[in-house]
């Protein structure tokens, strides 16, 4: 509908629609008068129906809350079911009436009828006489004299004993008692069964447990006598028992004094009642464990456990009933119609007054049809949570009514044109061309599915599943699937199909029969494991033979490869080794072999440990653009030049500014001044010794030991450091390192000259260029000699002895490691057997020996005058000898 004014005109006709449905509702009667349900008054927390005198029947009343916090009214079912547990509970045959009450029981005591509780009560007080009499008259014992009485230990009544020692008695129909370190409840044959071992063993006599799981009969002896089983050795204990009141008065089954008894004795021989006490003289039973509470018990109830009912009910009945000291509960007093009345039934009855008030007051208030039929709208039930219009398919029009409010919270009823809207606004959302009808329903839509027109949402999904069906059967054979339903195929990361994965995080895929992907700069197709081998070979010789051409990194290289077997090792560039862990060699030829050293450069050398080198002895490179390094005592930094030469013109200074004074920052420390240079005693006696430091940075550390010049270290006694970085070690007394990086590393040992060291006892080292003597008494002279093993000496520009006792005299003469005891004379010459002298070898060849004298001695050598002799000699005797055998022969 479109336009105020035709809305306006809508909610007219709605309006009246609406006041003809409130005059034939049935609230109102002729006179306008309300026949309605309400509330008391404007309190609204009470409705009276009906009127005082006529009481109102309602209902079709639902099921009320029972809870402690119930307000909701109870419905006669309800009632029903309280009184049916009552009269359960009753027993006796007890039912409940049509009027809700409970008829008395019937009980069956002592073989007669009796009717109702009190008079049940009556009856059994009265066999309790007559039982009193009957224990009086029976003994504690049966005809066979066994005995019946169960007897308290002594007169506290704190203990019971069933039977005698070694006689224990069954007791039966008893419930499961607590097995625990602190339960006193007694235990039944089931909890038995399960401990049958631990009860054979109790009950001795040789009794076991048989396949069955009873317990064999145990055999006793009994007054020297065996008898087999529980039951004989119980008569025969009778048979003993001879002076049955002897056993009595010594059994404490009576008190000494009174003779009152002190037995809990059976009601009769079928030991299936107990009577405590006697009639008017109730025992009271204490420390009674609580009994089970269920449809099945026969245990016994202790005082909390009726005090727990007696409240219960008290609690139920309400009214302020309590339960008093001797477990009865006190009559409720209840308010009803604003006056106090005692006990339920006086609560019954005033409420049963005012129920026939209230429904005097319904037959007069309008709210009922002639016919009784409740013309009212009511609640459904006092929770007040729905209302029920009209009757079971009899719908009641609702006109008039405005539009309620449209919310997620909203318990508003809404009125016809809003369920138009959402009906148009459902059929708009269906499609298929559905509308609304007349009446507000929907009409079906028409879909087209698969090219088929199909009427209802229903059909649409029938058809969809139809189709989903044939999707799934597709699927299922199309592979992109296993057999668990997981997905097979492989598909986007996400929407922006920017990226693919393969398989899931830690578990990679492989992908097989690729087909060979365009190798070009704008390529975007995946490559196989062909083409990638094939390239990383390629790049492999590129790199191989220089041909690779990086932006960065030009390499330009025929030579050998480079070698890195170290661990953690890198070498860089032709012929490069790093052959030792952590070593790094960059440039052609570059070595390192010592721990964690790095070589830089060609052919540069690092042999040490933890040393970087840029050049090899004789081959020393700079070290340029170096920035300046920090002074301090911890510092590890590089000194460049301009460092040094501002401590060279500082100390120039300090030589032209100083005389021989014990003066702030002296060229010379005595022991007790220190500076950049140090002298120390290392603990050694200062009235008895000194030491001596001369120069920048250089340590005298032993005792009367000297160091002089530049950064120059004698580190052991009596030992002298001259020149420029010249050191001598430690221990190594009376050694002497003078010159330019000269060193010693053993005592009385002698380094002189540039670069050389001498590295054993009393070894001399006197060159340049690498020197070394290596060996106890070794001697190295000259030019990068070397000379290793004991007692050898090598003299000559590179000459090198590598054996014992061995002697290389002359440039490039060398003796080898296993010649020992060879000497090598003259350039070049090479001795490689022991204890022989070589004139030549090697590249040099063979030399003369001139000017040899005649020898004398049989280990001397000969000259050629002497060998000619020789010959001659030889050779006239080998004449004589042959014109010897000549005229034999002739003469023959």
């Amino acid at each position: 509908m479109t336009g105020v004014g035709n809305a306006i005109t809508q909610i007219g006709d709605q309006v009246t629609d609406l006041q003809d449905t409130l005059d034939n509702s049935g609230l109102f009667d002729a006179d306008g008068d309300l026949l309605a349900v309400v509330y008391t008054d404007d309190t609204k927390t009470e409705v009276t129906l009906g009127t005082t005198g006529t009481p109102v029947t309602t209902t079709n009343l639902a099921a009320g809350e029972v809870s402690p916090t119930s307000v909701d009214a109870i419905n006669g079912a309800q009632l029903f079911d309280t009184a049916q547990s009552i009269a359960t509970t009753l027993g006796g045959d007890a039912v409940v009436n049509d009027d809700g009450t409970v008829s008395e029981p019937v009980y069956t005591i002592g073989g007669e009828p009796v009717t109702g509780v009190g008079n049940a009560i009556t009856q059994i007080g009265d066999q309790v006489t007559d039982l009193q009499g009957t224990l009086d008259n029976s003994g504690l014992f049966d005809a066979d004299g066994d005995l019946l009485a169960v007897v308290y230990t002594d007169g506290d009544k704190t203990n019971v004993t069933l039977g005698t020692t070694g006689t224990p008695v069954g007791m039966s129909n008893l419930a499961p008692g607590g097995v625990s370190a602190a339960s006193v409840d007694a235990v039944n044959g089931s909890q038995l069964f399960d401990t049958a071992q631990s009860i054979a063993t109790t009950l001795g006599g040789n009794a076991t447990v048989n396949a069955d799981g009873t317990v064999s009969e145990p055999v006793y002896t009994i007054g020297g006598e065996e008898v087999t089983g529980v039951g004989d050795a119980i008569t025969q204990i009778g048979d003993q028992l001879s002076n049955l009141q002897d056993t009595l008065d010594n059994s404490g089954l009576l008190d000494p004094d009174s003779g009152e008894l002190l037995a809990v004795v059976y009601t009769d021989d079928t030991k299936t009642a107990v009577t405590l006490g006697t009639t008017g003289t109730p025992v009271t039973t204490t420390n009674l464990a609580a009994g089970e509470v269920s449809p099945t018990s026969v245990d016994a109830i202790n005082g909390s456990q009726l005090f727990d009912t007696a409240q219960s009910i008290a609690t139920t009945l309400g009214g302020d009933a309590t339960v008093n000291e001797d477990g009865t509960v006190s009559e409720p007093v209840y308010t009803i119609g604003g006056e106090e009345v005692t006990g339920v039934g006086n609560a019954i009855t005033q409420i049963g007054d005012q129920l026939g008030n209230l429904h005097d007051t319904l037959e007069g208030s309008g709210l009922f049809d002639a016919d009784g039929d409740l013309l009212a709208v009511v609640y459904t039930d006092d929770t007040k949570t729905a209302v029920t219009l009209g009757t079971t398919d009899t719908p009641v029009a609702m006109t008039n009514l405005a539009a309620g409010d449209v919310s997620s919270s909203s318990v508003d009823a809404v009125n016809g044109s809003q369920l138009f809207g959402t009906a148009q606004s459902i059929a708009t959302a269906l499609g298929g061309d559905a509308e609304v009808n007349p009446d507000g329903t929907v009409s079906e839509p028409v879909y087209t599915v698969g090219g088929e027109s199909v009427t209802g949402v229903g059909e649409a999904i029938t058809q969809i599943d139809n189709q989903m069906t044939d999707l799934q059967e597709k699927l299922d054979n199309s592979g992109l699937f296993d057999a668990d339903g997981d997905l097979l195929a492989v598909v986007y990361t996400d929407d922006t199909k920017t990226a693919v994965t393969l398989g899931t995080t830690g578990t990679p895929v492989t992908m097989t029969n690729v087909a060979p992907g365009d190798l070009s700069a704008d390529s975007t197709d995946a490559v196989n494991g062909g083409q990638l081998t094939t390239e990383l070979s390629n790049l492999k010789d590129e790199l191989i033979n220089g041909a690779i051409d990086l932006k960065y990194i030009k390499v330009t290289s025929t030579g050998a490869a480079a070698n890195a077997n170290g661990t953690n090792a890198v070498a860089i560039g032709s012929a490069s080794s790093a052959t030792i862990a952590g070593a790094v060699a960059i440039g052609t030829g570059a070595r390192a072999s010592g721990t964690n050293s790095v070589a830089i450069g060609s052919n540069s050398v690092a042999s040490d440990a933890d040393v970087v080198s840029v050049g090899y002895i004789g081959g020393e490179r700079k070290i340029i653009n170096v920035d300046n390094g920090e002074i301090a005592s911890d510092s590890t930094d590089a000194i460049n030049g301009s460092q040094l030469y501002g401590v060279r013109k500082a100390l120039d200074a300090l030589i032209a500014n100083k005389g021989p004074k014990d003066a702030p920052d002296p060229l010379a420390t005595m022991e007790g001044r220190t500076n950049h240079n140090v002298a120390s005693l290392n603990g050694g006696d200062p009235a008895q010794m000194t030491a001596a430091a001369i120069g920048a940075f250089s340590t005298a550390s032993g005792a009367n030991a000297i160091a002089m010049g530049l950064q120059n270290i004698a580190a052991s006694d009596y030992s002298v450091a001259l020149g420029h970085m010249a050191h001598t070690g430690v221990d190594q007394s009376y050694s002497v390192a003078m010159g330019s990086d000269v060193q010693t590393n053993g005592a009385r040992a002698v380094a002189l000259g540039t670069r050389v060291q001498a590295n054993g006892e009393q070894a001399l080292a006197l060159g340049s260029n690498g020197t070394l003597a290596i060996g106890r008494s070794t001697i190295a002279m000259g030019d990068g000699v070397r000379a290793r093993g004991d007692h050898g000496i090598a003299v000559g520009r590179r000459a090198m002895v590598g054996a014992d006792e061995a002697l290389a005299l002359g440039a490039d003469a060398s003796v080898a490691a296993e010649a020992v005891g060879g000497v090598a004379l003259g350039y070049g010459a090479v001795a490689d057997r022991g204890n022989a002298l070589s004139i030549g070898g090697g590249n040099i060849g063979a030399r003369q020996i001139i000017h040899v004298s005649a020898g004398t001695e049989p280990t001397d050598a000969v000259n050629v005058a002497q060998l000619q002799e020789a010959l001659a000699a030889m050779r006239a005797e080998i004449t004589l000898l042959r014109s010897q055998l000549g005229g034999r022969a002739s003469q023959q």
